[in-house]
């Protein structure tokens, strides 16, 4: 897929609310998610103020998790001239009982491949764990 000449802004991922025992939702990518198998191309972008949000935990259970408030890559992606910025993940609450969820990776979380040019610009991000970028 490719992303050329795009604001993406204000988006937000959600994880599931946990029912009772049960940890929250994982939630991954506010602005974009590239899975395992695939190819991401983002070029002359802005990806601004997205969210990642961990889904609240049931009784007993934990937090969701929230990874790359900005963008979420597990497959290859090549950014070029984008800049990444004012993105957060969000752990989910935790249920009575359970652990708040963790919230890593603000501008970008990344278990892939990934190629950054010296145009691209990934500050001013905000996480519990690695602000801008997690496996960059």
């Amino acid at each position: 897929m490719s992303i050329v000449d795009c604001l993406l802004a204000g988006n937000v991922a959600q994880g599931g609310t946990g029912g009772e025992g049960t940890d929250g939702g994982l939630a991954l990518g506010g602005g974009i998610a590239n899975a395992r198998t695939a190819a991401l191309d983002v070029s002359d972008t802005i990806v601004l103020a997205n969210q990642a949000i961990g889904g609240s935990g049931g009784t007993d259970g934990n937090g969701g998790a929230a990874q790359g408030g900005g963008l979420y890559n597990a497959g290859i992606a090549t950014l070029t001239k984008t800049l990444v910025t004012r993105n957060k993940p969000k752990g989910g609450a935790a249920g009575s009982g359970g652990l708040a969820g963790v919230g890593t990776g603000g501008g970008l979380f990344n278990v892939g491949g990934i190629s950054l040019d010296a145009l691209d610009f990934i500050f001013g991000n905000d996480a519990d764990q690695f602000d801008n970028c997690y496996g960059c």
